[in-house]
């Protein structure tokens, strides 16, 4: 039976896992005394770090002409 090694899987580094801080639950009284900062935000006041966006309209409106000028400062 032939080998199915290919060059680039020889040249490959293992892949080492880093473990991850655990998801954990808290209660009301918990979580009304933490103090969570405010999101900075990329372009105030649409977009905040870490945040996702949208634009929807029909079509011929301009959605990638608007795109792309919010992109630019961004």
């Amino acid at each position: 039976m032939q080998s199915l090694k290919h060059p680039l899987m020889e040249a490959s580094v293992p892949l080492v896992l880093v473990e991850k801080p655990r998801l954990r639950a808290v209660g009301i009284h918990e979580f009304m005394s933490m103090e969570i900062p405010p999101r900075e935000t990329v372009l105030d006041p649409i977009l905040k770090v870490g945040g996702l966006g949208m634009c929807y309209a029909p079509r011929g409106i301009g959605k990638t002409f608007f795109s792309l000028s919010f992109a630019y400062p961004v």
